[in-house]
């Protein structure tokens, strides 16, 4: 909008506007890197590792909270898959990894059954928040017309 020679206020109503269409739910493949940044108890942390677990993520009111936990990747990508049917309709979708490029395009075949492919795009978390989730992250964030429950 800016580039288009929108004036700056009208650039902000449509940034929060815009915010407040976007939910993301994922799972990362181990809590050790959250436990690092601080994002999660040590001791947490090293429970899901003695059990096996691997948290689920979403955010609510600006803040990320835990959404569950699952023992297999197969069960989190079913996870991811039922957030996103549950917010359609879906003006955008991204999925988002960190070195489990192979799980993203699975989802993504998965995601066509009702969401067409032009829609969905996936991208590779950058370092600055890869180092937040570590190797196994993976995400879908998406842009709703309108706010879901």
């Amino acid at each position: 909008m800016a580039q288009a020679g929108a004036r700056f206020s009208e650039v902000v109503n449509e940034a929060y506007t815009t915010v407040n269409q976007v939910g993301m739910f994922g799972m990362f493949g181990t809590m050790k890197y959250l436990a690092r940044s601080g994002r999660v108890n040590k001791t947490i942390a090293a429970a899901s590792n003695i059990l096996k677990v691997m948290p689920l993520l979403t955010f609510h009111d600006g803040e990320i909270v835990r959404a569950g936990l699952v023992r297999a990747t197969s069960k989190g990508m079913d996870k991811i898959y039922d957030f996103v049917r549950r917010n359609i309709p879906i003006s955008e979708l991204i999925i988002v990894h960190s070195k489990v490029a192979e799980q993203a395009d699975q989802l993504k075949k998965r995601l066509r059954e009702f969401i067409q492919e032009e829609k969905i795009s996936i991208a590779e978390l950058g370092a600055g928040l890869g180092v937040h989730g570590g190797p196994g992250v993976l995400l879908a964030a998406v842009r709703r017309f309108e706010l879901q429950e």
